[in-house]
């Protein structure tokens, strides 16, 4: 099959996962397909999954060559920051999901930003000092 034949299947395939709902699939056959980049970059966004569009640049990196140096750098610190975003959401659903003291000795993150404790028992929450044992609030 002709590269141009497998583009314009690609772009079908995305515009059906996307239709379908499944935003990381439809991603990647984004990336895959001869759709222009900025193009692909806005439906991928629209959708508004952070899985999708970190999906997309993974995929798009793959697909350059060591020599594209400055395209590799702009979509590998694009991915960082998209990256560091849902780690940031993460570390934030975290903190105010569990119990405090599951959070302070079970978060991976909880030295990233630690926040003192909404009870004002002198315990921190996310951080590793103090250990509050009540929900947050």
């Amino acid at each position: 099959m002709q590269a141009s034949a497998v583009g314009h299947v690609q772009t079908a395939l995305a515009k059906a996962y996307m239709k379908l709902g499944q935003h990381q699939a439809a991603a990647a056959a984004y990336a895959r397909s001869d759709t222009r980049f900025e193009t692909a970059v806005i439906a991928v966004m629209q959708c508004g999954d952070k899985l999708a569009l970190q999906a997309f640049l993974t995929e798009k990196l793959s697909q350059l060559q060591p020599h594209h140096k400055p395209q590799r750098v702009l979509l590998a610190t694009w991915k960082l920051e998209v990256m560091l975003d849902r780690l940031s959401l993460l570390h934030g659903a975290c903190c105010c999901l569990l119990p405090v003291n599951i959070c302070i000795t079970a978060c991976p993150l909880r030295s990233l930003r630690p926040a003192e404790c909404l009870h004002g028992c002198g315990g921190h929450r996310g951080g590793l000092a103090g250990r509050c044992t009540r929900l947050p609030v």
